[in-house]
């Protein structure tokens, strides 16, 4: 590992923390009330959530980059099962999206159906291609913990420092 990755891993993980959690934050508070069973809410609220969905996958990807990078098999196992549900989510969230667009389609207004089908088709690439990539990131930690099955590593936790690093030479 570089050392420039090992002094800033603590707060490269906190950085990718941030960029993961804060949208999460920011897609619940705008969505609120939560109205599940109206489809013109879920085809809304969707919509909004497929927008900060970049973010989300921004910490994804700087924490499995850090995850290979330092080593860290137990961090690689817990992000790849956490990229894999992301994926799984948004697959789903992308079929009830469709479901929801097809339903709602029939009360747009004429001369708004352009603009909802344009929206619609860009919440769905976003749902699919980030779901995708989530997807991908999961396989690679996948792989990766399974290559490194049986080999320990000599890396402390990333919140832990190891005793010879604290050392003054």
């Amino acid at each position: 590992m570089s050392q420039v990755t090992e002094r800033l891993r603590t707060p490269l993980y906190l950085v990718a923390f941030v960029f993961a959690v804060t949208p999460l934050v920011d897609i619940v508070t705008n969505v609120l009330p939560l109205q599940l069973g109206a489809p013109p809410w879920r085809y809304g609220a969707t919509g909004v959530a497929s927008n900060y969905l970049v973010s989300v996958l921004f910490g994804a990807a700087l924490a499995a980059a850090l995850a290979l990078e330092g080593g860290r098999r137990g961090t690689a196992v817990v992000l790849s099962l956490l990229n894999a549900l992301a994926a799984w989510l948004l697959f789903v969230v992308a079929l009830s999206f469709l479901f929801d667009a097809i339903q709602l389609h029939r009360d747009v207004p004429p001369d708004t159906e352009r603009m909802f089908m344009t929206g619609t088709v860009k919440s769905l690439f976003k749902l699919l291609t980030t779901g995708l990539a989530f997807g991908a990131f999961g396989w690679a930690l996948f792989r990766h913990a399974r290559e490194t099955k049986g080999v320990g590593s000599a890396e402390p936790a990333f919140l832990v420092r190891d005793s010879k690093s604290t050392k003054k030479p």
